[in-house]
């Protein structure tokens, strides 16, 4: 069985190492495989392209972001059970008039030992901040242009996104919920990853 899928929260392994979660936009599923057998023991469909999704250290819950869709959609995998969740809007920019595969919203991470929940907003040029496992709507930042991923350094006090329409990466204080920072670079940043690299000099080697 082929799977068309992207290596950026489109290919997540759980927390035991036991599962590989793998999100599809051309088959329209996440697929749940079992490393050890290697094979598909659960897939999970899905009406629109599947886009980056994040699911909880237990795996009881998923939050999965769809090609068209304004918000995330939020799964029970006890039950079954599914909720549309939609972002706020109020500019009304909603979804981007461009062709397939529409990038909406591209980006989602738990962070703070699970009571956050970063979505990056493509559409509106912003960050999102939910409350978790509430799901009430915290905080709205502003960041440059078509956001495309948020990756976080190792405590969590700095978030990052690439910023691909605008050429730059924002910085943003996860503590004051505020961009403190855009980093200019050559064209199209989208993914990164973040580092956290010893001092010599403070005697951390």
């Amino acid at each position: 069985m082929g799977f068309f899928i992207w290596c950026w929260k489109y290919c997540v392994v759980s927390p035991d190492g036991k599962l590989l979660y793998v999100g599809s936009m051309y088959w329209r599923h996440i697929a749940i495989v079992d490393l050890e057998r290697g094979e598909m023991i659960e897939r999970l469909n899905s009406p629109e392209l599947v886009r980056p999704f994040e699911f909880t250290q237990d795996e009881s819950r998923l939050y999965v972001q769809l090609s068209s869709l304004h918000g995330f959609v939020e799964v029970n995998r006890e039950t079954g059970e599914r909720q549309t969740h939609y972002l706020p809007d109020p500019q009304g920019r909603g979804i981007p008039g461009e062709r397939y595969p529409r990038t909406v919203n591209h980006g989602i991470e738990l962070i703070k030992e699970e009571s956050e929940l970063w979505i990056a907003s493509t559409a509106t040029d912003e960050l999102m901040v939910y409350s978790h496992p509430q799901l009430q709507h915290l905080k709205t930042i502003e960041v440059g242009t078509y956001p495309n991923a948020v990756t976080f350094n190792g405590d969590q006090s700095y978030a990052y996104t690439g910023n691909p329409r605008s050429n730059d990466v924002s910085v943003i204080d996860t503590a004051s919920y505020e961009e403190i920072k855009r980093i200019p670079v050559q064209e199209y940043p989208q993914l990164m990853v973040v580092i956290d690299v010893p001092d010599p000099l403070a005697g951390d080697l």
